[in-house]
């Protein structure tokens, strides 16, 4: 699960304010809203990789307020990837994860093997989010936070990654937040919905 209560945050020229709702385990949040409002933000909070300024957060039933991002259990993938450009498309996959038949696992449920031994700098937009996804879920993570990873991708491969990766995470307990623009996303999406306007979180179902 993903818990918060009176989460605060303030980066330079911008203020996340007090929010708290719940995601329960296994669940989805989608998040919404205009570009700037602090979705980003949001994410990179109960990741870890910003601080809090107030409030708790509580991943998988730990408080995980004081933690370093490295000990929440997380998995995090940005719009931009941010794959390992020394590294080639397997070795980016299977870094950090604890399991070569997990890894097996992804490469055939998103659709890899073609691109295994491929350098990354050859590889398009959507193929690097694919890989980004692989190598987040293939560290087996409790959470989670998906920050538009499918934008690249064209519409008939991303509604199918997205089920793939939405079903992989419901079937192990994974609890899921998805930052998206794509209001068919949204619309269809069961779970928790979190609309993000101005650093303000409104939570709904």
């Amino acid at each position: 699960m993903i818990g918060v209560a009176a989460l605060e945050a303030r980066v330079p020229g911008f203020a996340l304010q007090a929010t708290s709702f719940t995601v329960p385990a296994g669940g989805v949040a989608v998040v919404t809203g205009p570009t700037g409002a602090g979705k980003t933000t949001l994410l990179e909070v109960i990741a870890g990789v910003r601080p809090s300024s107030g409030g708790t957060i509580t991943l998988a039933q730990r408080d995980v307020t004081r933690l370093p991002p490295e000990a929440r259990d997380v998995g995090l993938v940005y719009q931009s990837a941010w794959l390992f450009p020394h590294l080639s498309v397997r070795d980016n996959i299977a870094y950090g994860a604890r399991r070569d038949a997990v890894v097996r696992e992804l490469v055939d449920t998103l659709q890899l093997e073609s691109l295994l031994g491929k350098p990354v700098e050859t590889l398009s937009g959507g193929e690097r989010q694919q890989v980004a996804i692989a190598r987040a879920l293939a560290r087996e993570p409790r959470t989670l936070l998906l920050d538009e990873p499918f934008a690249a991708m064209d519409g008939v491969l991303r509604d199918a990654i997205r089920s793939q990766v939405l079903a992989w995470a419901a079937a192990r307990d994974v609890t899921t937040m998805l930052v998206t623009h794509d209001a068919s996303e949204s619309a269809g999406a069961e779970g928790v919905q979190l609309r993000v306007e101005r650093g303000v979180v409104t939570a709904s179902r």
